[in-house]
């Protein structure tokens, strides 16, 4: 099934920001919103899609017909209940989607996909993956997510939440750091890829080793290192910072500005070791062609993609994957909702 239309809306509902887009079946779009997403309540999420969307749709002369709205949004989703159920980085059991939809876009076609489900889309519709029968989508940002074709088919699972790669374990010593995510006893799971690769880890992870007792498995910094860190934390605020300020991206920063191969480098091997471990596993479970890699932590692309490239053969039985990062930049889950629609269609709100 392929559905033509002039104007629909795509949206990426994430912990961290929120974009939404008016786009065409062909991922052209007319125009774009993002901000930073609303956590007050738990209708504030969705409440926020929907005033993004209609500033959107205020930009034309004349209000277009929407065929519909693709929603490529965090998971796991309580299909039933229409909406998202305790997700590890949004403190509510559940934020509803489909019925506040419902309200304002009433008669519709809506579908919704995870945010790496509707990547995964873009990508084989519009990125890197065109032509290929099995495509893998990782995201590295907040957490780590995958979506997943095979065969020529995206994998949907029984909650429609199939891909959370993020919590596929890369390590299960006795000190294996703390995921977000929590068991139904409500203690943290330990070992999961996002606890080591994401954003949030590297954050954690870098401050803990320069200012903190270190992490169990990872170099312990000199001195120097732990300044050049701080002092990149200073100049991205233009101000002194607070430990707890220091982002995963000063890491990288840092790393840059060290001579040859220095402890902030090695550091980052310390937890490309562990990326490279969740790349195996995706390699090994799916048997990609190409894996495309997105999220915010592709702004340093070079200093993770590179040796997981090198030391995947090590890890993983089959062959390896190309592993890239995406041409669509950030746009590709928000695209991934237009592709949802232009390929499945959808239910009417």
């Amino acid at each position: 099934m392929s559905v033509s239309f002039r104007h629909a809306i795509g949206v990426d509902l994430s912990a961290t920001n929120t974009t939404v887009i008016i786009a065409n079946s062909m991922g052209e779009i007319d125009s774009e919103r993002k901000r930073e997403t609303d956590k007050s309540s738990i209708e504030a999420p969705v409440k926020q899609v929907i005033e993004m969307a209609e500033e959107c749709l205020d930009e034309f002369p004349v209000r277009p017909d929407i065929y519909g709205i693709g929603v490529s949004c965090i998971g796991p989703y309580d299909t039933e209940r229409g909406g998202i159920l305790r997700t590890p980085n949004i403190d509510f059991d559940f934020v509803p989607v489909r019925e506040p939809l419902r309200q304002a876009f009433p008669g519709r076609n809506f579908i919704r996909g995870g945010d790496c489900f509707g990547a995964v889309h873009a990508e084989a519709e519009y990125g890197l993956g065109q032509g290929k029968e099995n495509v893998v989508y990782v995201t590295m940002s907040t957490g780590i997510g995958g979506g997943v074709i095979v065969d020529g088919k995206a994998l949907v699972g029984m909650d429609g939440d199939a891909g959370h790669i993020g919590h596929f374990t890369v390590d299960s010593s006795p000190h294996a750091r703390k995921c977000g995510c929590r068991s139904p006893n409500g203690k943290k799971r330990k070992g999961h890829w996002e606890a080591y690769g994401s954003g949030t880890a590297v954050a954690e992870i870098t401050r803990s080793n320069t200012f903190g007792p270190g992490c169990v498995g990872f170099p312990g910094l000199p001195v120097e290192s732990k300044r050049l860190v701080l002092s990149t934390t200073h100049e991205r605020l233009n101000r002194d910072a607070e430990i707890d300020e220091i982002m995963a991206e000063d890491l990288y920063v840092a790393a840059r500005k060290q001579m040859d191969y220095g402890p902030l480098r090695c550091l980052i091997d310390g937890i490309n070791f562990y990326n490279t471990i969740g790349f195996a596993a995706v390699t090994d479970a799916y048997n990609p062609e190409i894996i495309i890699v997105g999220g915010s932590m592709m702004e340093d692309d070079d200093l993770i993609l590179h040796y997981v490239r090198e030391n995947l053969p090590n890890h993983a039985i089959l062959t390896p994957p190309e592993i890239v990062k995406t041409n669509l930049g950030s746009r590709n889950v928000a695209l991934g909702g237009i592709a949802m629609l232009s390929r499945y269609g959808g239910e009417k709100l």
